[in-house]
């Protein structure tokens, strides 16, 4: 009776070795209160559990009953320090039913008692005491006695456990440098055993499965021993209707299972069933369909038939760890033997502790061999501290060097920050050409791969806002690039036909890049919004490579829409707060600043400005951005309703607005929790138009071909 209410007690024990999330101080503090409520234990609910530390003296880490006296004095004991240093000191249980000379510790008006103090050892190695109060004048008792030495082997080998997995923590980390592969096969056998702990249902036969677990902390067993032995154990269960028979395969690196554990198996099993093929027999079969399999007699599955063969029939378990199978377990039943629940419980708890032990054999094999594989690349083991050190002290003036090398580059980047701003035009050029204005330019990086570009000829005012391949430097040389061949073209060759500029600017980013169509070479070039207002009659020419310009008008006429309506290059979009603001979109053509397969010369529209309209241009940074509480883009449809929102407002008032909203949508975090950060540099130019003109018809706009309207330009500028 005692043994087994000794096995139940362990099992309730061994329970918290799957419970997750749980330190050695946890987990002992549980040992403790699962003894001392023990009803068939004559135990006072008094008592504590040391761990001996660094220094050889043992330290409190779990308690339950005591008082603070007792709790202060004996946190920290030294060998032969009171009963539980002297226990430490000689390595030994030792037991008293009153207070003896040995209790150097008293509190005051202390009570008559007595202890068992158990030595927690693993091997020789002390590891900590047991120390449980008893009653005074207490009589010891065989089965206390046994019950505690199985509860120390237990104990000592859960803290053993834990030692080896903080030492293991801690070699990783001096390895991390040194073996990165290792570092990651460490972290692995963790996962491993938080999959392990993570994975144990609730034990529903916690005698027989501690019966089973008993296996885990036996010293010196290789896994086919402990599993011959987890066999064994389990068709022993009297209470389980198993015939004495059955076997365990284990997956080899061919896909096959190879038998590695047996009993009751006759020579034709053992030679025909050693190695088996998936979908061979019923457990090649269980191998290739990775669920149970149960018969209650012989059926077309059992491919393997010797002579003579009784009727039966069997439980075939997968042994899974995850989506992998690492063999088979095969348990013989008596025919017409009837499917049970408890036992498909049972045999799937079972499943999980063997293949998870099988997984951890697996791991710890692998981690031995590259371990020993790493002791061969270091001459002698007792240097590798010194090795680390070094190797420490290096990095960490490679670190110095990298910081120092990314400073210089940083500077770097800052001084070409200031020459890509010095080409930019500064903020009196642009109120002088613009007047009443807003430009919105914000580098994802230091340098931005988005410019902009204004100039005023005559009476022309030209407004470009560019957004170049890529973003930081790589962008920042095209902007150059681009800022050049802009000054170029239109400054120096006195040319204001905005596709005619495309087409030349498009050709000397070509030349330039040295892109001549061949497969796999570098695509990179600009996309762009380029307009020109003429100031004397406020008629605009746009040309667009892939962006397009946005016109915000207030009142636009039924004759105008239907007019507009007659091009599939405008399109106009209604506001969702107001009837009267319109959004009149001119588009780009659907070609970039540099190759592309089918390359076209670039158009140009031709539009009416009136007094008050508002005009934008700006690159795809703004609209891309993921963020918001979907964190998703923000999309062109709801930047051009924030745009028809904001209209009515002075231009230097919509600018904030616009920033403000930027940082709104981004200040969302992703769906995985992390920071949203800017994706893309982003370039926005908005502008009032505030010179009135006579009226001439009500709209002049044409799309094609600009060669006329520029021989008119010409003679005027002449």
């Amino acid at each position: 009776m005692y043994k087994l209410k000794t096995q139940v007690a362990l099992a309730n024990i061994l329970k918290s070795i799957v419970e997750q999330d749980k330190t050695i101080d946890d987990f002992l503090q549980s040992a403790l209160e699962a003894i001392l409520d023990l009803p068939w234990l004559s135990f006072l609910s008094k008592g504590s559990i040391h761990l001996t530390n660094n220094d050889g003296n043992i330290e409190m880490v779990a308690h339950k009953g005591l008082g603070e006296y007792l709790l202060t004095n004996c946190k920290l004991l030294k060998p032969g320090e009171c009963l539980c240093g002297k226990t430490l000191q000689e390595k030994k249980m030792k037991y008293c039913n009153h207070v003896t000379h040995e209790h150097d510790i008293q509190p005051p008006n202390m009570a008559e008692h007595g202890h068992y103090c158990v030595p927690l050892m693993y091997n020789d190695e002390i590891l900590g005491v047991l120390n449980l109060y008893v009653l005074h004048l207490h009589s010891k008792q065989d089965y206390e006695v046994e019950f505690l030495e199985n509860v120390s082997i237990v104990l000592a080998s859960m803290i053993k456990k834990d030692e080896m997995r903080k030492l293991s923590i801690i070699q990783a980390k001096q390895q991390s440098m040194l073996n990165e592969e290792l570092l990651q096969q460490n972290e692995e056998i963790r996962t491993i055993n938080e999959n392990l702990e993570a994975s144990q249902k609730e034990i529903k036969t916690q005698a027989a499965l501690a019966y089973v677990l008993k296996s885990i902390v036996e010293q010196e067993k290789t896994i086919e021993q402990f599993l011959q032995s987890a066999l064994e154990a389990i068709l022993d269960l009297d209470w389980l209707k198993f015939l004495s028979k059955g076997s365990i395969h284990l997956t080899n690196i061919d896909g096959n299972i190879e038998m590695v554990a047996h009993k009751g198996l006759g020579d034709y099993i053992l030679t025909n069933c050693k190695l088996l093929k998936p979908g061979e027999c019923l457990c090649g079969k269980t191998l290739q369909e990775k669920k149970m399999k149960f018969c209650n007699r012989i059926t077309l599955e059992h491919d393997i038939q010797p002579p003579g063969m009784t009727e039966h029939g069997h439980y075939s378990v997968p042994l899974m760890y995850s989506d992998e199978i690492l063999g088979v377990l095969n348990l013989y039943v008596p025919f017409g033997h009837i499917k049970q629940d408890f036992e498909v419980e049972f045999l799937k708890s079972v499943g999980i502790i063997l293949a998870s032990t099988i997984k951890k054999n697996y791991l710890n094999k692998l981690a031995e061999k590259q371990a020993n594989e790493q002791m061969m690349l270091n001459e002698e083991l007792r240097q590798q501290k010194e090795e680390i050190v070094t190797q420490n002290e290096e990095i960490v003036k490679q670190k110095l060097e990298m910081e120092h090398q990314r400073d210089k580059i940083v500077a770097s980047i800052n001084y070409a920050k200031k020459i890509q701003r010095a080409v930019l035009p500064d903020k009196n050029y642009s109120k002088e050409v613009l007047n009443e204005h807003f430009i919105l330019f914000k580098p994802r990086d230091i340098v931005s791969g988005d410019f902009f570009w204004i100039k005023q000829i005559h009476n022309y005012s030209i407004v470009v806002a560019a957004d170049c391949t890529g973003h930081g430097v790589p962008g920042a040389f095209m902007s150059m690039l681009g800022t050049s061949f802009l000054n170029e073209t239109v400054s120096s060759k006195n040319i204001n036909n905005p596709s005619k500029i495309l087409n030349i600017l498009r050709e000397r980013v070509k030349i330039s890049l040295g892109q001549k169509g061949d497969s796999g070479e570098q695509k990179d070039g600009m996309d762009l919004a380029l307009y020109i207002i003429n100031n004397e009659t406020n008629k605009l020419l746009f040309s667009g490579a892939y962006n397009p310009l946005y016109i915000i008008r207030k009142g636009l006429t039924e004759q105008t829409k239907k007019e507009f309506s007659n091009t599939k290059k405008i399109k106009i979009i209604d506001s969702l707060q107001s009837n009267d603001l319109k959004l009149i979109e001119l588009k780009a053509d659907r070609q970039p600043i540099g190759i592309y397969i089918k390359e076209k010369p670039f158009s140009h529209i031709t539009f009416q400005l009136k007094d008050g309209d508002k005009i934008y241009s700006f690159s795809d940074g703004f609209v891309d951005q993921f963020g918001g509480k979907k964190s998703e883009k923000f999309r062109t449809k709801n930047f051009k309703q924030l745009l028809l929102s904001i209209c009515d407002k002075p231009m230097e008032e919509q600018k904030l607005i616009l920033e403000k909203t930027f940082k709104d949508w981004i200040s969302f975090p992703k769906k995985n929790g992390k920071k949203q950060k800017q994706i893309d540099d982003i370039i926005i130019i908005g502008m009032k138009i505030n010179n009135k003109i006579e009226e001439t018809d009500a709209m002049d706009m044409k799309i094609g071909n600009f060669n006329m309207f520029m021989d008119t330009i010409v003679k005027e500028i002449e």
